[in-house]
């Protein structure tokens, strides 16, 4: 069992950010006066964060077409001032105030609409800018933060992204602004607002909409990220018909800093795939996404120092989602599941701000094509498969894939 080093800390800010207030110039201060400046402790270093996001999305022209929540997880680049270009600034009523700004995404959900994996990044040429700002002058913390969120989605049914920006809003009480446990104010948590927004395609023809439903995010501190496929069996019943589905694809997981358990971690994205006869068709089981409570864990035996997988099956304690043709069931209380991990696995660390954060990453099959891709409830391009993004993992890359298999979500 590998005991995670303290090495990461990650942060969570939900959707990308970018700051890039315009030029307002910031008078030259003596040493004297910097103490009494606003953000005065700020490091010239971009942030770099682990997120959890959470939205809903419309594929289709149509706004009141059939929205998916997709939850997405990865890194975010977060340069800010006194980075560069980014300024601070003094308002005339006494609050400073800071530019920051979003300028690279590597985030991964899995669609179930769409039959595969989801990848949201930047846009070229459209920024996601943003400000802190003072809730009170002469506190730095708490802060309001606000981002005009631009993001580029790449999914199996083509790219889209949004040229109307999404405002994310959020109190936040430290930079960069993680989450600590389950803060019932709901610090450090960002939402998006003044939606349904919509995606153009790459024609620039509206292709998607970013829909009300949700659209929530947040930073999270880490010691280890595990990224692995596994394969089960769940047991369905329906009045007095019951029937037991295989069940395959990616799960990743998270421990969070401090945790006492060295197996002791939380499920953020899930996405087994099978089908069902009972359900009328293919069915996905992603992890039921809570900002507040009901968070999924797993006792998930870590591997070896020398990269082999532990023999002992991981226990999970799913809050799930079940999607299918019959429609979608949220399980209100947790389900046990026992499951097995794929065997071949590679190790790294990924580079989170000044710190690093141990990774574990199993060899995934394809998620965008492959035997099952007729199964799509929505019809699929004949994109070849994508790589899982790196997020600044050193000495890791992704796998090769073996021959054409499954696929995800979140």
């Amino acid at each position: 069992m590998i005991s995670p080093r303290s090495l990461a800390r990650l942060l969570p800010i939900a959707l990308p950010l970018a700051l890039t207030v315009t030029g307002v110039g910031v008078r030259p201060a003596r040493a004297a006066d910097r103490d009494r400046e606003g953000f005065a402790q700020l490091k010239p270093k971009t942030e770099i964060i682990y997120v959890l996001a959470n939205s809903s999305i419309v594929i289709g022209s149509d706004p009141r077409g059939v929205s998916e929540e997709i939850t997405f997880s990865g890194c975010v680049h977060v340069p800010k001032f006194p980075v560069g270009s980014y300024h601070r600034r003094k308002l005339p009523d006494g609050k400073y105030q800071i530019d920051f700004e979003l300028t690279r995404s590597d985030l991964v959900g899995e669609s179930y609409q769409l039959g595969g994996t989801v990848f949201l990044a930047e846009p070229p040429n459209l920024r996601s800018i943003g400000t802190i700002t003072q809730a009170k002058p002469g506190t730095d913390f708490p802060a309001d933060f606000i981002v005009q969120r631009k993001v580029l989605i790449k999914t199996p049914a083509g790219t889209l992204y949004n040229k109307e920006p999404v405002p994310v809003r959020g109190k936040i009480n430290a930079i960069p602004p993680v989450r600590q446990g389950t803060e019932r104010d709901q610090t450090n948590v960002f939402r998006g607002e003044e939606l349904p927004i919509p995606m153009l395609d790459d024609r620039g023809k509206v292709g998607g909409w970013f829909y009300s439903k949700a659209h929530v995010a947040y930073a999270v501190d880490v010691e280890m990220i595990v990224r692995t496929c596994l394969t089960g069996e769940v047991l369905l019943r329906k009045g007095n018909r019951k029937e037991t589905v295989a069940v395959e694809g990616p799960i990743e997981l998270l421990q969070a800093r401090g945790r006492k358990h060295p197996d002791r971690v939380e499920v953020v994205r899930l996405a087994l795939r099978g089908d069902s006869k009972l359900l009328g068709g293919p069915i996905m089981l992603t992890e039921a996404f809570s900002e507040k409570d009901k968070f999924s864990t797993a006792d998930f035996p870590m591997p070896t120092e020398g990269g082999k997988s532990a023999e002992t099956p991981a226990t999970l304690q799913l809050y799930l989602d079940i999607k299918s043709p019959a429609g979608s069931l949220l399980v209100d209380r947790p389900i046990p599941l026992t499951i097995k991990g794929a065997a071949r696995k590679q190790q790294g660390e990924v580079e989170v701000g000044d710190r690093m954060c141990r990774s574990t990453m199993s060899a995934c099959p394809p998620t965008t094509e492959g035997r099952n891709s007729s199964r799509s409830p929505m019809k699929r391009s004949n994109r070849s498969a994508s790589r899982l993004p790196a997020c600044g993992l050193k000495g890791l890359s992704p796998s090769r894939r073996g021959p054409a298999a499954r696929r995800r979500r979140p």
